[in-house]
């Protein structure tokens, strides 16, 4: 280990639990650069480095003064000790170095424990001061690395399993250099296939089994069956295998020729890895057949014209036999195929007609049997089979139709298959759409991750895509939804009070209309008017809350304002009562009120303000 890795070291010392591995990085260090001698924390007698010292000529004659006392043989053996100093010197120097070294990584790691070595420069004093302060004893840290063992087994990650399982095999190793009784033995595995079995229950019921079944059966069992690094092993290969096949189809879709993740081939701006996936068609584009609108007149939008050298072209290749054949049969197979409106948001993007070739002979054909990308096989509803007259007996397989047998399926892969098309090895890299390589992303706009995802907000969606694999958001995360604007849409009346606060009673005064249940004697609106400077409530309830009973009861209002204080006097614009022919005076304060209301016209109710100022009598 050199000095660069001693820096790059991220382990710091946080409390007792990090001592061990804290002070072996050290050992490590110092061991390669031949200076743990001098620092080492559990030697109590430690030697000190100190630096060589040159050789002079009375090593070599005691009785010489000077180098031209010594003969040619002396002098040579002088020559030599000075070699050998210098080596001595570069050790020493470098050693140096590697003290230094160790000094800026324990300052850096230290933590909260700088106060212990603050004044301390000796590198050996201060790590036998750390090692006073934070080494844990023997108990204390085997029940630390015991209740750590624990918490490993408590969290399994389903999405991190490789990390998981190094953890475990960490901690496993850490408790069996202890010899801890927890993890004698074969408990370790026991505890493994536990702590797994919410992730694979078949693997952890095949284990726990087997463990079972050669206990009785098998003398010395325990040498041969897995202990806990190596069932850990065992369970991560096989999480890796069934990862990597899960995912890939025994059927293919469309025989290569099917719709695929655009509309059509004829997307010049459509990119990723769908697009790599699709065979190159006669026209010279990446598309299937199906696709082709010089192949498929169903594919056609309406005005389109061909160009005539392109169709030119396709005429001359179509003139070989198989080509010909191949382009027939991927047609004739989805005859009648509809793509979906571009608007409608569904899991499949077509369906179509497939003809199926019968080993009896003939052709069964199936209606409307929809093209999902991710589904690599087509499915017969037995439902829509039975309401054509068609029964299936799922023992013997057949087929009949009054009383007579169509067809047979057989059991392929444990499932019955009306017809069955073998992946040759030519066909397998585009046949599905699995692969070894990633699966391609999933880019869309948030509004239609929105939408999938069940109108999430957008704090709750940035954060669900972050931690989903494979979905990405296109663009920023803002969310045009109709539905959700207008469910969460409120009317907002505003209570800002007036500047200046009323300086005598009903000198401003408020209203409100309120709609309420149905009472017992058919009330369903109550008209609140409040005066500003007494505080009052004046309440007058209606069956309806037309204009006409509103200004009825502001009409009354006003009359017993009139009766009580001789001061008050509600002037009614002539645009919302037109009979209203005399006009008041009006005085120098006004207050505008605005209340909403319902008006009947030309038998339509619908929803007005009414403004009405309110005018002091001088």
């Amino acid at each position: 280990m050199d000095p660069v890795d001693l820096s790059s070291s991220r382990v710091n010392l946080n409390g007792p639990g990090d001592w061990k591995q804290w002070i072996s990085i050290i050992h490590k260090f110092a061991t390669a650069q031949n200076v743990w001698k001098y620092i080492d924390p559990s030697n109590a007698e430690k030697p000190a480095l100190s630096k060589p010292e040159e050789p002079t000529v009375q090593q070599i004659r005691p009785t010489a003064s000077d180098l031209t006392d010594l003969t040619a043989e002396e002098f040579r053996r002088l020559e030599f000790l000075h070699t050998q100093y210098r080596t001595k010197v570069q050790t020493h120097r470098d050693q140096q170095k590697a003290l230094s070294s160790i000094q800026q990584h324990i300052v850096k790691t230290i933590g909260n424990y700088y106060s212990t070595i603050a004044d301390e420069h000796d590198i050996a004093k201060e790590l036998a001061l750390l090692k006073a302060r934070v080494q844990p004893t023997d108990w204390a840290h085997e029940q630390e690395v015991l209740e750590r063992y624990y918490a490993v087994l408590k969290a399994p990650n389903r999405s991190k399993i490789d990390t998981w399982i190094t953890s475990w095999q960490r901690i496993l190793t850490e408790a069996q250099k202890l010899d801890l009784p927890d993890i004698k033995n074969l408990r370790p595995t026991r505890q493994f296939l536990q702590a797994v079995s919410s992730i694979n229950p078949a693997f952890t019921d095949y284990w726990i089994n087997k463990m079972e079944d050669e206990a009785r059966n098998k003398p010395n069992w325990q040498d041969s069956f897995p202990d806990g690094i190596k069932i850990s092993e065992i369970f991560e290969r096989s999480h890796k295998a069934k990862r990597a096949t899960g995912s890939k189809a025994v059927f293919s879709t469309f025989q290569n020729e099917g719709p695929n993740q655009s509309n059509n081939g004829y997307n010049d701006g459509d990119k990723g890895s769908n697009r790599r996936s699709k065979p190159s068609c006669l026209c010279g584009k990446k598309h299937y057949y199906s696709e082709c609108y010089y192949l498929s007149k169903a594919a056609r939008p309406n005005g389109w014209k061909p160009n005539k050298d392109i169709e030119h072209k396709i005429n001359q290749k179509l003139e070989d036999p198989v080509l010909k054949e191949k382009v027939n049969r991927s047609l004739e197979r989805y005859a009648g195929q509809r793509p979906q409106e571009p608007e409608a948001v569904q899991d499949h993007q077509n369906s179509a007609d497939v003809h199926l070739r019968l080993e009896e002979g003939g052709i069964f054909i199936l209606n409307e049997v929809a093209h999902i990308p991710a589904f690599h096989t087509n499915v017969a509803s037995l439902d829509r089979m039975i309401n054509k007259g068609y029964n299936w007996n799922p023992q013997t397989g057949a087929v009949t139709a009054k009383g007579k047998i169509v067809f047979h399926t057989k059991r392929i892969n444990r499932q019955p298959v009306i017809e069955f098309n073998p992946v040759r090895p030519q066909q397998a890299p585009s046949a599905f759409s699995s692969s070894s390589e990633p699966r391609p992303e999933q880019v869309q706009e948030a509004t239609r991750w929105h939408q999938r995802l069940g109108h999430l907000n957008p704090e709750a969606l940035e954060q669900l895509v972050r931690h989903t694999t494979g979905a990405r958001i296109k663009g920023p995360i803002r969310i045009d939804c109709r539905p959700c604007s207008e469910a969460k849409a409120t009317r907002i009346i505003s209570r800002r009070g007036p500047h200046a606060k009323a300086p005598r009673p009903f000198w401003r005064i408020y209203i409100d209309v309120f709609h309420l249940h149905e009472s017992y004697n058919g009330k369903k609106t109550a008209l609140l008017i409040k005066d500003e400077f007494t505080g009052m409530i004046f309440a007058y309830f209606h069956t309806e809350p037309t204009q006409a009973a509103l200004l009825g009861s502001l009409k009354s209002f006003e009359s017993m304002i009139q009766r009580q204080r001789q001061q008050l006097q509600l002037q009614l614009p002539q645009h919302i009562e037109s009979d209203t022919d005399e006009e008041i005076d009006q005085i120098s304060l006004q207050a505008a009120l605005t209340i909403p209301v319902k008006s009947q016209m030309k038998n339509q109710t619908k929803d007005t303000m009414l403004t009405m100022p309110i005018h002091r009598l001088s």
